[in-house]
C-alpha cells in the first residue's frame, strides 16, 4: 500500500494494496483482513477522504471528506462530501456532496452527477428518498429515473417517473422558456 500525508491512515488496518493520500485520509478506516492475507484495494485521495469508512473494497473515493463514514463498496466518490456517510454500494456519485447520507442497508446501484446545488437541494437529498433507494439516476435536477424499470424523467425531473420517457414541465421552473411548450423536435433546425 502506498499512504502519504500528515496522519494519514492513522488507527487504520487490514489494507493491502491501497492506495491513501492526504492529511487524515483513510484514518480510524479498518477492514477484516487477518495476516494481509486478502487484497483489499481502495483509493482514498484527499483530506479526510475515507476517514472511518469500514470494510470498504475496491473503491475511488477522491475529495475532501470523499466516502467519510461510508460503508459504499464497489463505489466511485469524487468531490467535496461525496459519498459522505452513504452505504449506496456499486454506486458513482460525482460532485459536491453527490449520494452524500444514502443510510439504508440495502442501497446500491445508484448514479449521481451534480454541480452547484447545496445538498439540500438534490434530488436525493435524505429528507426526499426513502431508506433503501437503489437504481436511482440523477443528473442536476434535469434528468432523474430509475434504471431498473427504464423509466426516465426530463425538465421537471423526478425519481420515479411512471412511463419509459416522462417529459415535465413546470411553470415556475421553466418560467425563463419564453413559451408554454412541453417539447419540441427538429430536423435540420426547422
Amino acid at each position: 500500500s502506498l499512504m502519504i500525508g500528515c496522519d494519514v491512515a492513522q488507527f487504520a488496518s487490514g489494507w493491502k494494496n491501497a492506495v491513501i493520500l492526504g492529511a487524515d485520509a483513510g484514518s480510524n478506516a479498518t477492514t477484516t483482513n487477518t495476516n494481509l492475507s486478502l487484497d483489499k484495494p481502495v483509493i482514498f485521495i484527499g483530506h479526510r477522504a475515507g476517514y472511518n469508512a469500514d470494510d470498504i473494497t475496491h473503491a475511488v473515493f477522491i475529495g475532501e471528506d470523499a466516502g467519510k463514514d461510508s460503508k459504499a463498496n464497489e463505489s466511485i466518490f469524487i468531490g467535496l462530501n461525496a459519498g459522505e456517510g452513504s452505504n449506496s454500494k456499486k454506486s458513482v456519485g460525482i460532485g459536491t456532496f453527490a449520494l452524500t447520507d444514502m443510510a439504508g442497508t440495502d442501497c446500491q446501484n445508484n448514479i449521481e452527477i451534480i454541480a452547484g446545488l447545496s445538498d439540500s437541494q438534490r434530488l436525493l437529498h435524505k429528507s426526499r428518498v426513502a431508506e433503501n433507494t437503489s437504481n436511482k439516476l440523477v443528473i442536476q435536477k434535469l434528468i432523474a429515473g430509475d434504471h431498473s424499470k427504464r423509466n426516465l424523467s426530463i425538465g421537471d425531473a423526478v425519481l420515479d417517473p411512471d412511463a419509459p420517457l416522462s417529459v415535465r414541465r413546470d411553470l415556475v421552473v421553466h418560467a425563463g422558456n419564453g413559451n408554454n411548450y412541453i417539447q419540441t423536435w427538429y430536423c435540420d433546425d426547422t
